[in-house]
């Protein structure tokens, strides 16, 4: 990864931007995670065990423990009277996990409190969507226990711990110091409109284009309300995010933002993102057009007025969701069906499995498309 791509993940870290931008984004709160927390996430060597949350506080999307007195494990953890699932609490209690459970699980809880009693988890980049399965489908989060399901659960959230958080820090600093300045970022449940959420494309201080984030869905509304939303998105760039404004995106570096249009056409940055091919999805623009308009704006020629682009009627389709890839159970996974017994079964149940993952990967990364966009921090926002 080269210095300035390196320079754009620290800058686009929640926890340099939001502070900064905070009174026009989302209420949020930031945790800091101990080292041993970044670890245990990241250590799949055993499955999910959940620490078991403090005396008294929540125990999950249901609220509290199980009707047996037992501290939050599951009934695959307790185990059956045998085998690795009955040694789970003794191995797996407070102590074994290397940090502070009870601190930590109580920092999560009471700033969810503070949000309202429910919130969006993500770390400095990315959020655990493709685990929403745990929770039903959706990413509200009730309590602590919640919050660590789903980034013990990510594939998207390990992708920045192992790739992006080794970037965190100044240059040389230690991997402990860097592991140190990962954050959880708590923002304040909202049911959003989709159709209102739009990602802008930015290049020395000027906005070079803007698209819808859905981009699978047309929205014919949308077509009448094209020349205001550029209006308004425009009016907020330059009065918050510009260069020589007073927040300013970081550094005047290129990025991309995502941002929400409410119904009184107000304005709230929801994430920023590095500029980058490697990092970002750029929706319905190729990077290449980008570039080219990157390009006139360094020369101080940017596109006027900027152009949004929309899913037309025609590029509307039904198209496979990234909740069905991260959701196929492992048993169904080409590969893990096995034995004499069943085994036509099996073979036909694989095979099922192998053409729903071939079609959602053709999805989710198209031709030429590198992994890394794959997991793109912008994408998951």
């Amino acid at each position: 990864m080269g210095d300035e791509l390196a320079d754009d993940l620290r800058a686009c870290s929640f926890d340099a931007w939001y502070p900064r931008l905070r009174c026009v984004s989302i209420r949020s709160a930031i945790v800091p995670l101990p080292v041993g927390f970044i670890s245990y996430l990241l250590d799949d060597a055993d499955g999910l065990f959940l620490p078991p949350p403090p005396a008294g506080a929540a125990g999950g999307a249901s609220g509290g423990s199980d009707a047996s007195g037992s501290p939050g494990w599951t009934d695959d953890e307790e185990g059956d009277g045998g085998g690795d699932g009955a040694r789970a609490p003794a191995q797996h209690g407070p102590a074994a996990f290397g940090f502070d459970v009870q601190a930590l699980f109580a920092q999560i809880d009471a700033a969810i409190a503070r949000l309202g009693g429910a919130a969006f988890p993500k770390l400095n980049w990315s959020a655990p969507r493709d685990a929403a399965w745990l929770l039903g489908g959706t990413m509200r989060c009730a309590c602590a226990r919640d919050v660590v399901s789903l980034l013990k659960c990510s594939q998207h959230v390990a992708h920045d711990l192992r790739e992006h958080a080794p970037h965190l820090g100044p240059p040389g600093a230690t991997e402990p110091a860097r592991a140190s300045r990962s954050v959880l970022a708590l923002r304040r449940w909202c049911e959003l409109n989709p159709a209102r959420e739009l990602r802008c494309f930015a290049h020395s201080g000027a906005l070079l284009a803007l698209c819808q984030r859905d981009r699978h869905t047309h929205y014919a509304h949308l077509a009448d309300e094209r020349d205001e939303l550029v209006r308004h998105v425009r009016a907020f760039w330059d009065a918050s995010l510009a260069a020589d404004a007073e927040f300013g995106v970081p550094r005047g570096r290129p990025c991309a933002v995502d941002v929400y249009v409410d119904g009184a056409s107000a304005v709230h940055v929801v994430d920023v993102a590095p500029f980058a091919d490697a990092t970002t999805d750029a929706l319905l623009f190729a990077w290449e057009e980008l570039a080219a308009l990157a390009a006139r704006a360094a020369v101080g020629s940017p596109p006027d007025p900027p152009e949004l682009r929309l899913v037309g009627a025609e590029g509307a389709r039904v198209r496979p969701s990234a909740a069905l890839y991260a959701g196929i159970p492992l048993e169904l996974h080409p590969g893990r069906i096995g034995g004499e017994e069943g085994r036509d079964e099996g073979e036909g149940q694989a095979a099922d499995a192998a053409a729903a993952i071939a079609l959602v990967r053709a999805e989710l990364q198209p031709a030429g498309a590198s992994s890394a966009r794959a997991h793109g921090c912008a994408a998951r926002c």
